[in-house]
């Protein structure tokens, strides 16, 4: 015998991020010095897993061994596929007034995979687009935040407060009355 050699073509090499892995369908063969080969038992070789892990995305080395002869292949963890983001915004400043300056400090932002499972994403993971707020005209803006290839947005609210209309009867003119009933008050008690 002069080795070994692992067949994958019917094997599966790469596995979604959670994905148990599955030897099924691989073949392992002797190979003999008139270069034939003969197909080895599954209980005859011993395979060791490289550290596999199903939650950590990134290619893991299986090792298979019968005899003294090893042969090497690779297997691959794909990254979580985004499905969704959550946007939560209980500590967000969502109305503004005219001149203030977006805050969102207080923006938290959770990637929902397949699974149903969130992670909550730190600040320089994710982008954020401001590019429709108008801090000086009265207004709803959208705000939109992406990572992963998805977008959530939500509402923000510029108001501008309004000047209060000076008129003939305005304030000047109910001080002056007050004033003159106060006057007139005093006036008709001394008589």
């Amino acid at each position: 015998m002069i080795g070994i050699r692992v067949d994958l073509s019917t094997s599966k090499t790469e596995y979604q991020y959670g994905e148990s892995l599955s030897l099924a369908g691989l073949s392992v063969y002797q190979i003999f010095d008139d270069e034939t080969e003969a197909l080895l038992q599954e209980g005859d070789y011993e395979i060791n897993f490289g550290g596999y892990s199903a939650n950590e995305p990134g290619e893991y080395q299986i090792t298979v061994t019968y005899q003294e002869f090893t042969e090497n292949f690779k297997v691959k963890v794909l990254a979580r596929q985004v499905e969704s983001l959550r946007l939560s915004l209980a500590e967000i400043k969502t109305t503004y007034q005219a001149g203030e300056t977006l805050d969102l400090s207080g923006l938290r932002v959770y990637a929902v995979y397949a699974d149903a499972s969130e992670e909550r994403l730190s600040e320089g993971d994710y982008t954020v687009d401001e590019s429709e707020f108008d801090n000086t005209k009265a207004g709803e803006y959208k705000i939109k935040v992406s990572y992963g290839g998805k977008t959530a947005e939500f509402t923000v609210t510029v108001q501008v407060a309004k000047k209060g209309c000076r008129s003939f009867f305005g304030t000047s003119f109910a001080l002056s009355l007050g004033l003159l009933a106060s006057v007139f008050f005093v006036l008709r008690r001394r008589k």
